[in-house]
């Protein structure tokens, strides 16, 4: 466990300007779940605070992270796209933005060209990156999921930010016009950001603090309460160890909620092709992969 040095060096976004648009929608967010605090807190709230979390989170880590970006598992179409609508609700990222940004993420893990290294400060890697204007790099990050590009129409839908929003601002009015406006802040805002918080943790805290199981080339690590907030994905050692096994979790426990429903989902029929077991890099040298389009759309067992 310990402090990464920071390093200087160049990150994919560090020097870009900031966007003005994208800093002023996550303030507008955070601000209306602080606005929350104004309003007496109910406890009907508590399901669906909880079941929103849930939506979102599973959205990020089994359809956007274990599904898209790595092929861990296939799903049936109906559940794959209840989980996009989770990601759109929480505006969590467009999918075809998001895996891009993943599979370099992977490629140059903790190293110059890493899109949210600790190395490079804790609050670039914590959401800092996210509001760089993206500029032409973006496109280039894109083009690694370019397989989810083709494959998916509601993900190129994803890309354009007005239809991508939809999903959430019906949330946000249904909500708003049955519950008042303290209801939509307690129960949509404030699991939506705090999902933002946790996501945004995996990258910044789980290459920060920890145990590492496997000496991987990265400073990647398990950090236990990202572990059970992040609905498994803290144990983030043991992913990029093996980056295309589906369950993170390699210990009882190491407690992964989103390895407990891929379970449910395989035995309903409703998952298959779940790669349950993949080689573990005991040693990962430092050598960088070339990655192509076409490289990072067919992940490696590795």
């Amino acid at each position: 466990m310990g402090l990464l040095p920071r390093k200087k060096g160049m990150s994919v976004y560090k020097d870009h300007k900031i966007s003005l648009m994208r800093l002023g929608a996550l303030g507008a967010f955070h601000l209306i779940a602080l606005s929350a605090l104004a309003f007496q807190f109910q406890w009907r709230y508590v399901p669906i605070m909880i079941g929103i979390y849930l939506w979102m989170g599973f959205g990020t880590t089994l359809y956007l992270h274990r599904m898209l970006t790595h092929r861990a598992l296939e799903a049936n179409g109906v559940v794959k796209f209840l989980l996009f609508l989770g990601v759109a609700v929480g505006q969590q990222g467009d999918p075809v933005g998001w895996v891009g940004h993943h599979r370099m993420h992977h490629a140059k893990s903790d190293k110059d060209g890493d899109v949210h290294s600790p190395l490079h400060g804790f609050i670039y890697s914590h959401f800092g990156w996210i509001i760089r204007n993206p500029g032409a790099t973006d496109e280039a990050h894109r083009l690694l999921a370019k397989d989810i590009r083709e494959k998916y129409w509601y993900a190129r839908l994803g890309e354009h930010a007005p239809l991508f929003f939809l999903p959430h601002l019906a949330v946000a009015l249904t909500l708003g016009l049955t519950m008042g406006w303290g209801g939509m802040a307690w129960c949509l805002y404030v699991p939506m950001i705090a999902c933002y918080h946790v996501t945004w943790s995996v990258n910044s805290l789980c290459h920060m603090f920890g145990y590492r199981r496997t000496e991987t080339a990265d400073q990647s690590r398990n950090f236990w309460p990202i572990g059970l907030l992040a609905l498994g994905e803290g144990w983030h050692n043991n992913h990029h160890a093996c980056q295309t096994r589906a369950p993170q979790g390699q210990a009882w426990y190491e407690i992964d909620l989103t390895t407990y429903l891929i379970w449910v989902l395989e035995k309903t029929r409703l998952a298959w092709n779940v790669r349950w077991h993949a080689p573990v890099r005991t040693t990962v040298t430092a050598t960088e992969p070339v990655l192509t389009p076409d490289t990072a759309a067919t992940p490696q067992l590795s």
